[in-house]
């Protein structure tokens, strides 16, 4: 014996009454019985033909609700998602954790901090061994205590003291 269904739940229905869900019966019986009660208002002060008017296009609103479906959600839901898109805003920006850039970005900073250090360490080896050089030769001319500037050294070199 083989028994075909639908694989699709979303079409299946749980009807209660010929093809009818318990939200069908609750609109029909609501506006039912509304519509009921404004006929019978109206007919006191309006005629029966106008009445019977005003009353059809009462009903197209709970007809809608019944019948109308896109996409397969009901209008209640549409409805919902039309005010959930009002009050978010249309775009929805898609923002992800890109952890490689993340990574990438930090290794360039290590590389940038370590060649910074290299030449900070190589600027200051170069002015130690120019110290260490102008010691040497300042150690070596016994005469002189201290180095001399270069404005100094020209003044000599002119006979100005």
């Amino acid at each position: 014996m083989y028994i075909q269904f639908s694989k699709d739940i979303n079409k299946i229905r749980n009807t209660v009454v010929s093809r009818f869900t318990w939200r069908d019966i609750i609109i029909l019986s609501t506006f039912g019985v509304f519509s009921f009660i404004l006929y019978h208002i109206m007919k006191n002060y309006i005629s029966y033909k106008i009445s019977t008017y005003i009353l059809s296009a009462f009903l197209i609103f709970p007809a809608f609700l019944l019948f109308y479906s896109k996409n397969g959600m009901k209008p209640e839901k549409l409805l919902f998602y039309k005010i959930k898109r009002l009050i978010n805003g249309k775009i929805r920006p898609y923002k992800t954790e890109n952890l490689y850039a993340q990574i990438e970005a930090e290794v360039k900073k290590q590389e940038v901090n370590k060649i910074a250090v290299s030449e900070k360490n190589s600027k200051q080896k170069q002015k130690n061994t120019v110290n260490k050089k102008a010691k040497k030769s300042a150690a070596k001319n016994s005469t002189a205590k201290h180095t001399v500037s270069g404005h100094e050294k020209r003044r000599n070199l002119h006979g100005k003291q």
